[in-house]
């Protein structure tokens, strides 16, 4: 609610419907790093204050439910967006979300996964903050790195309930624009592929697809109309392929968009990743090289399980890249622009680049499988690549990043055996052997099956009497090894609390 008077001269019975002080929280600035402060203290300034409503309150809460049923009936909205969802009580999100009946995003304002993660118990999905934050690090130069982008891909996976349900961005109204961060095309087009290609749900601010380059507020709000609403612009036609990419994958595979990525392959300045099914995956390549910079980049067969020869399309030019005789692929990389793969023997018909697909309708290739006897069947490859083989057990690497004295290690303990069902001498101990005191990480690598879903933390204990000494805070962390062909993942982290 906004007031036009001072913040203890404010006239509550101008304020509809909640026209009684009874409804608001006491006058008080915000403290950003108190919690209560944030919730319950006033926006805004002594000039134009916004009254903080009092959302715990149920006579509050069932009027908003009321208002956000009715509203969502009215007008056939899709889903939600929910400003400054960190001002107000979090017990008041999931009754408002369940009265809308459809997905919420709440705008949460804080890179830590630690912290935007548990936003999840209340509403469905958040901006994805953490991942702003590391692609405008990771983009903005093409001397910058990808690393912490490539390393914190699996630390956000694994603390979030549901990566896929954030939404992800890299402009809104509140964040300067990219351009007016750096000029390079090539990065602009990387950073909006990834945020299109990536888990989740893409977000596109308006005016992004004309190249607007507004600095802070208000200079990133300007008006559309003076663009003449092109279709035709740089970044409008690549945001078209881009959708083109996304949509036949979510068509070919209908566990797409609920899939998670797994990185294939990273360096300083290459991030490569693979999502979707075994038969019906993507392959996506973003780099900061920047626009005129070239090069190559091999993914081994032993670490993608691609097979020999097989050949993928990238659907952002319709350039095909095949693999050796051993399954190795190597992708060029052009004018700095990213990628986006796939099989091309599943393109058919309407689909983008199908005529890239050689391969014959009506005369199958037929492929020999011996079975266990020495007698053999024959199957068709005319539409199907070979699948990679899937990996059955997945060498999971804790990386965990945590200071510690002297007589203390670090331990895993969780909800499987493997990590000892919770009782902390059975856990899984990690080791010191690359702890250094600019990068105090504790590291350990264990064998799970592929799918394995399971709750964890990790504890400080006396590495003379094994006796448990420090639970980190909550929440538990939770992690799902991926199924997929690769044979190893890595999951950092930092401790909490």
């Amino acid at each position: 609610m906004a007031s036009s008077e001072p913040p203890l001269s404010v006239k509550y019975d101008h304020l509809y419907p909640f026209n009684d002080p009874k409804y608001y929280h006491p006058y008080c600035p915000i403290d950003y790093s108190n919690t209560l402060s944030v919730e319950q203290c006033w926006m805004g300034d002594t000039v134009v204050p916004l009254p903080d409503l009092r959302t715990e309150d149920a006579a509050v809460q069932q009027r908003f439910q009321s208002w956000i049923t009715q509203l969502v009936s009215n007008y056939s909205i899709d889903g939600l967006r929910l400003d400054s969802a960190m001002q107000t009580d979090q017990q008041f999100w999931p009754g408002f979300v369940s009265a809308s009946g459809v997905y919420a995003m709440g705008e949460v304002l804080d890179g830590n996964p630690n912290t935007l993660c548990k936003w999840q118990n209340y509403m469905p999905g958040a901006l994805n903050y953490p991942v702003y934050y590391w692609l405008i690090r990771a983009f903005s130069s093409n001397t910058a790195t990808l690393n912490e982008l490539a390393n914190n891909i699996q630390w956000l996976n694994a603390t979030c309930q549901d990566t896929t349900l954030l939404g992800n961005f890299i402009e809104n109204h509140d964040q300067a624009r990219f351009p007016s961060i750096t000029k390079d095309i090539g990065l602009t087009k990387n950073v909006i592929a990834f945020t299109v290609l990536n888990d989740g749900i893409p977000v596109v601010y308006q005016g992004q697809e004309q190249g607007f380059s507004g600095a802070a507020d208000p200079y990133n709000r300007e008006p559309l109309w003076t663009s003449l609403y092109s279709t035709k612009s740089a970044l409008y036609t690549f945001y078209s392929a881009l959708n083109g990419a996304r949509r036949l994958a979510i068509n070919k595979d209908s566990t797409y968009a609920g899939s998670k990525s797994t990185v294939w392959y990273s360096d300083a300045q290459t991030i490569v990743t693979r999502k979707g099914a075994s038969n019906a995956y993507l392959i996506s390549l973003f780099t900061n090289r920047g626009a005129g910079n070239n090069g190559n980049i091999v993914l081994p067969a032993a670490k993608t399980g691609i097979q020999a020869s097989t050949k993928l399309t990238d659907l952002l030019s319709c350039e095909v890249f095949s693999a050796d005789a051993s399954g190795n692929l190597v992708i060029s990389i052009t004018n700095g622009l990213p990628r986006a793969l796939y099989i091309t023997s599943a393109l058919t018909g309407s689909d983008t680049c199908a005529y890239t697909n050689t391969a014959p309708v009506s005369t199958p290739n037929p492929v020999r499988i011996p079975t266990a006897t020495t007698a053999s069947r024959i199957i068709s490859s005319t539409t199907r690549p070979q699948s990679c083989q899937t990996a059955s057990t997945v060498s999971v690497t804790f990386n965990q990043k945590v200071t510690t004295k002297w007589l203390e290690s670090i331990s895993v303990v969780g909800s499987i055996p493997e990590l000892g069902n919770w009782n902390t001498p059975q856990g899984f101990n990690l080791s010191a052997a690359g702890y250094t005191s600019t990068s105090p990480i504790w590291s350990g690598t264990i064998k799970l099956p592929a799918g394995t879903s399971f709750e964890y933390k990790f504890i400080k204990y006396n590495s003379t009497s094994n006796a448990a000494l420090t639970w980190e805070a909550d929440p538990n962390r939770r992690y799902t090894v991926p199924r997929s062909c690769a044979t190893s993942v890595v999951v950092p982290g930092s401790w909490q609390g």
